[in-house]
């Protein structure tokens, strides 16, 4: 019933438009044929075990302090500038609202199109909304978190019934380093003005934010083989690594390329070096 009931809502999402000589003509939003993808009808299934309400939309909201919390702890600061660059040159012609969320789903930015950011502002598109599955049920943000690659969400595919006018597209921002989902680029429009290139476009800013990670990762471990260098010399066998477990160096021992974030005087059994003690140096452990 899932599946048939997205199917009817799509086909009474076409509208009457007209065309370049001033003929009616039906204007048709989604593709040919169009059915629903599997992995939106099991989002509908979580949504419904979850308790959620179709006439329902409340996403969480988390407060300033956690908000700004999870700005400093992402590895999408590093990214932020660039990716808000590339939206703010055309951000009042796009016809787009502009997010950039956490793995958890929750926006840390976001720009939108004057036109609609008091249509994005009621629905909770905002700085801090939870956008992930458990908290807004079915959307692009929670989606991509469900499955990692470039995906679209058509207006009928949304469980709530507040989000049946707007079309979004993400993507996730690989961490090339760590092999982690560091968060999701989307972007969300109203249906009448859907731009075909709009994936494409959130691909794009999720790749140049990818790059700026990677970039980041290994500008850090630099600067820890500088800072460390001393203190890795006192030792006979040792590694020198970062907060997320990144090996920068190391000493009498044959380095992995990771291991599991340490934690200050905590005992761990390391391969190929035995039982070692974490001890906090400049930028690492």
């Amino acid at each position: 019933d899932i599946r048939a009931s997205i199917i009817s809502e799509s086909l009474g999402a076409d509208a009457v438009g007209a065309d370049s000589v001033g003929s009616t003509q039906t204007v048709h939003r989604y593709p040919d044929n169009y059915t629903p993808p599997t992995s939106v009808l099991e989002s509908w299934l979580r949504a419904r075990a979850r308790g959620h309400q179709r006439d329902t939309h409340r996403p969480e909201l988390v407060n300033a302090d956690e908000l700004d919390r999870r700005r400093e702890q992402s590895p999408l600061r590093h990214a932020s500038t660039a990716a808000r660059a590339i939206v703010d040159a055309s951000a009042d012609e796009s016809e787009l609202v502009f997010g950039m969320f956490d793995a958890d789903g929750v926006m840390l930015w976001g720009q939108a199109d004057s036109r609609l950011r008091d249509a994005a502002h009621g629905l909770h598109i905002t700085e801090g909304a939870r956008w992930d599955e458990e908290s807004a049920a079915t959307t692009v943000v929670g989606q991509v978190l469900a499955d990692p690659r470039p995906q679209r969400v058509y207006p009928a595919e949304h469980y709530a019934h507040a989000l049946g006018e707007w079309y979004c597209a993400g993507a996730p921002v690989h961490d090339r380093v760590t092999g982690e989902v560091a968060g999701v680029i989307a972007f969300a429009g109203q249906m009448d003005a859907v731009q075909p290139a709009t994936l494409m476009l959130a691909a794009s800013v999720a790749e140049c934010c990818a790059r700026v990670v990677s970039d980041e990762h290994q500008r850090r471990l630099s600067r820890l083989r500088e800072t460390g260098r001393t203190t890795l010399s006192a030792f006979k066998t040792a590694l020198l690594v970062d907060d997320d477990g990144l090996v920068a160096d190391s000493r009498g021992v044959i380095a992995p390329t990771r291991i599991a974030p340490p934690g200050d005087g905590e005992m761990r059994f390391v391969a190929g070096l035995g039982v070692c003690i974490a001890e906090r140096v400049d930028g690492g452990w």
